[in-house]
C-alpha cells in the first residue's frame, strides 16, 4: 500500500509505504471545508513519481482507487514500469458529479474547470487494463460513462453479529449514522428530520471537516440527545450499532456502502437517500423497501417521515430489522475474498467482459 501515512508499518502482512506524510485531504477551514482538496491528491500523484528512482518491484498487479482521479496516470507509468497488470478499481461513477463540484465550492471559472475536470477524469479511467466495480449498479454507471475495458463486480464482506445479541423490540429506538464528516454524506439532513421528530437519541460515529459545523447546527436545532462519538474503535461501534434500531444514510452517492451493510448485520434497519435520476446507489442491490429497509428522497421532511411510519408498528420494525440482518447474512467477508483471489488470480480468458449486464457481472462473481 503506497499511500500518505504518519510511518512505514506492516499490519497482518499488509505493508504500508510513506509517499508523503499525512495529508488532510478534506480540509476543514475556508469556503470549501469538507469538499476533497484536489490539491492536495495533486501532490499524492506528483510524490508517487520518487518510486522510480527506487528498485524496480517485482509486482504482478498495481490497483489503484479511481478517486479522484488525479494519480491514475502515474499509476499507470509505474505499472509498466514494473511490467504489471493494471486494474482501476471504481467505487462510485464520478463524472456526472464533478461540474456540481465545483459549484458547490463556488470555484472560480467553475463551469471551465469542471469541463476540464470531466475531460481528464474520463481519460484517466481509460487508463485501467481492467476495471474493478463495487456493484452492478455502478458497473452501470460506469458504462454509460463509456468504459470500454472488462469489468469484473468484487463488493466488500461483512462480519454479522450473533442474532442472540440483537434487541428487536426496543422501548425507545435509537438512530444512528457513520462515516466521515464531510458534505456528500448530507449529515445536517439527519440532524434537520431529529428536530422535527421531538429531539430522539442520534449516534453521529465518525469525523471530519464538518464536524464543528455539525455539533453548532445540533446546537442551534435544540438537540440534546444527538451524540457526536467521532473516531471510535470497532468494539465502540458495535455496541452503539446494537443499540440502534435505525441506520440513516442521506449522501446520494454510494458505490456499494459498506456502513449500510455492516448496520443492517447488527439488525439495524437502513434508511437511506435515492435520487436515481440523478446519482446511482449501490444500497439498492441489497436493499428492499419495505422488507428491510427504506428510502426517502433525501430532504428532511421525507426523512422524518420515513422514521414516523418506521417507529408507529414496533412489530413491523422488528420485522424488517430481522429481515435486514438475514439480508447482511448474505455477504460474508469468505464469499467476498475468494471472489477477490479468482480475480487477482485469473488469466485474461477467465474473466468477465464488460459487455455482460450488471446483472450477469455480478452473479458470476458472487
Amino acid at each position: 500500500m503506497f499511500t500518505s501515512c504518519p510511518a512505514e508499518v506492516e499490519i497482518e502482512s499488509v505493508r504500508f509505504h510513506r509517499v508523503v506524510g499525512r495529508v488532510n485531504y478534506f480540509p476543514s477551514r475556508g469556503g470549501a471545508a469538507g469538499f476533497r482538496s484536489l490539491l492536495r491528491n495533486g501532490i499524492y500523484a506528483i510524490s508517487l513519481l520518487r518510486l522510480f528512482f527506487g528498485p524496480r518491484l517485482r509486482v504482478d498487479v498495481v490497483d489503484a482507487n479511481s478517486i479522484p482521479w488525479l494519480h491514475l496516470p502515474t499509476a499507470w507509468l509505474l505499472a509498466r514500469w514494473w511490467r504489471a497488470r493494471f486494474v482501476i478499481t471504481v467505487h462510485e461513477a464520478f463524472g456526472s458529479a464533478i461540474a456540481s463540484y465545483f459549484e458547490a465550492k463556488h470555484a472560480p471559472l467553475a463551469g471551465m474547470q469542471g469541463r476540464c475536470a470531466r475531460a481528464f477524469y474520463h481519460w484517466s479511467q481509460s487508463l485501467g487494463d481492467e476495471i474493478v466495480a463495487t456493484s452492478p449498479s455502478c458497473v452501470d454507471a460506469v458504462l454509460r460513462e463509456g468504459a470500454r475495458q472488462q469489468i469484473t463486480v468484487l463488493n466488500s464482506g461483512q462480519d454479522v453479529t450473533s442474532l442472540d445479541q440483537i434487541d428487536f423490540t426496543p422501548l425507545r429506538p435509537a438512530f444512528v449514522t457513520t462515516g466521515r464528516l464531510v458534505q456528500m454524506k448530507r449529515i445536517e439532513v439527519l440532524l434537520q428530520a431529529a428536530s422535527m421528530l421531538g429531539d430522539p437519541v442520534v449516534h453521529v460515529i465518525g469525523d471530519g471537516p464538518l464536524g464543528d459545523r455539525l455539533r453548532t447546527a445540533a446546537a442551534s436545532f435544540g438537540l440534546r440527545n444527538t451524540r457526536f462519538h467521532g473516531w471510535i474503535d470497532e468494539a465502540a461501534k458495535r455496541a452503539i450499532l446494537l443499540r440502534s434500531a435505525i441506520f440513516v444514510l442521506a449522501s446520494y452517492r454510494e458505490g456499494w456502502s459498506l456502513a449500510t451493510l455492516e448496520a443492517m448485520a447488527h439488525g439495524c434497519l437502513p434508511i437511506y437517500a435515492s435520487k436515481p435520476d440523478r446519482y446511482q446507489t449501490g444500497v439498492a442491490i441489497y436493499a428492499r423497501p419495505g422488507v428491510n429497509a427504506l428510502d426517502f428522497d433525501g430532504s428532511a421532511e421525507e426523512l422524518a417521515a420515513r422514521i414516523r411510519f418506521a417507529c408507529a408498528d414496533s412489530r413491523r420494525l422488528a420485522r424488517m430489522r430481522r429481515s435486514a440482518w438475514e439480508t447482511a447474512c448474505s455477504y460474508s467477508w469468505a464469499a467476498a475474498m475468494a471472489a477477490a483471489e479468482r480475480f487477482y488470480g485469473a488469466g485474461g480468458a477467465e474473466r468477465q467482459s464488460s459487455r455482460l449486464s450488471p446483472r450477469e457481472v455480478g452473479s458470476s462473481s458472487s
